[in-house]
């Protein structure tokens, strides 16, 4: 039945996801200096590919096998919390005092209650409290994103000619063709790229003058960053995974962590375009936009060039120790990448159960 499948695709994926999360902190925790920025990103969408496929081959060097995570197993634990909240209603019901005005027939069938309900009426059941807390966490996100949009005040194109020369500059360094249109805006302090398909770039007001065009130049690469890679339609799809799994605070924790970690690959970027004597200024531009203690713009269709505090040290840890050399271990860590995949993207094995 549709209801069944549905319920074990969105509870298996949720629960399996969460462990490999789990694993990948980890890792990324004991590999944080061995790895280069875009790879801890990169890595971060083994977690994308459980959520959308949990069902995978069986194998016993799956990660899952730790835990006896089968799908079946999965599954049953799920139909009996929620036969427990089932049961638990039905208790309720049963106690509960009917007047004595009620029909009979009424008070004897809210005594025969099933202690023990159908897998697939335990499935719409379980469906129904998912839609519920789906439909809030989406109007959730879209009111918050809506309500920031609203207090956007976004003025007209700017027409400055070295603005735009350095825009283009960049442009044709980090090969983008799509033409991208710069617009002031008046209550933001952080440069900004906006819309779902990252063709605007904001720059604040406040920076639209001769002293701030220096910082202005190096925001301009860290947000073409963001268009090469596409964080924006990343973000978007993000959101509406974490709608789909509003329940589980690990994955949102782990989103969390991915966006942090898209700051950091694309000062990388960044920063691989620039020459040496550059870099240092483009961490100062980093500290003089952190300076005005912008707020983040919390948007799935925007990127800011700041970020919280605490990842901003972490930014500049990343630009104080770049090395544009390639990594000797690259085979190392692309063999590393293939195990990660061949461990999570596998199921537990059935029979060892």
């Amino acid at each position: 039945m549709i209801a069944e499948a549905l319920f074990k695709w969105i509870v298996c994926s949720s629960v399996m996801a969460s462990i490999l999360i789990i694993l990948l902190v980890t890792l990324k925790f004991a590999l944080k200096e061995k790895l280069r920025a875009s790879w801890h990103h990169i890595i971060w969408i083994l977690v994308v590919l459980k959520l959308l496929i949990p069902f995978g081959p069986e194998s016993q060097l799956s990660i899952y096998n730790l835990f006896n995570l089968t799908d079946n197993r999965i599954t049953e634990e799920s139909y009996n919390v929620i036969n427990t909240i089932s049961t638990a209603t039905s208790n309720i019901a049963k106690s509960t005092p009917i007047p004595m005005n009620f029909d009979s027939h009424q008070n004897t069938a809210s005594k025969h209650i099933p202690d023990k309900v159908d897998p697939i009426y335990l499935s719409i059941f379980g469906l129904f409290i998912w839609l519920i807390g789906a439909a809030i966490a989406f109007s959730y996100i879209l009111q918050k994103n809506i309500k920031i949009i609203h207090r956007l005040k976004i003025g007209d194109a700017i027409q400055n000619k070295e603005l735009y020369e350095y825009l283009e500059e960049c442009k044709k360094q980090l090969k983008i063709k799509r033409k991208i249109i710069l617009k002031s805006v008046s209550n933001l302090n952080s440069p900004a790229l906006y819309g779902v398909n990252g063709h605007t770039l904001l720059i604040p007001e406040t920076m639209l003058n001769e002293k701030s065009l220096w910082i202005l130049r190096y925001s301009i690469y860290h947000e073409l960053a963001h268009h090469k890679r596409k964080d924006i339609q990343i973000n978007i799809f993000i959101s509406f995974l974490l709608v789909i799994h509003w329940f589980n605070p690990i994955i949102w924790l782990g989103f969390k962590k991915m966006r942090h970690d898209s700051e950091l690959a694309c000062d990388e970027l960044a920063l691989s375009y620039l020459k040496p004597d550059e870099r240092k200024n483009y961490g100062l531009a980093l500290i003089e936009v952190a300076k005005r203690h912008s707020e983040n713009l919390s948007l799935a269709n925007a990127v800011c060039f700041s970020s919280s505090k605490s990842n901003i040290r972490r930014r500049l840890l990343l630009v104080s120790a770049y090395n544009n050399k390639t990594y000797k271990s690259k085979f190392v860590i692309g063999f590393m990448f293939f195990t990660l995949c061949f461990i999570a993207l596998t199921n537990a094995v059935e029979s060892i159960i």
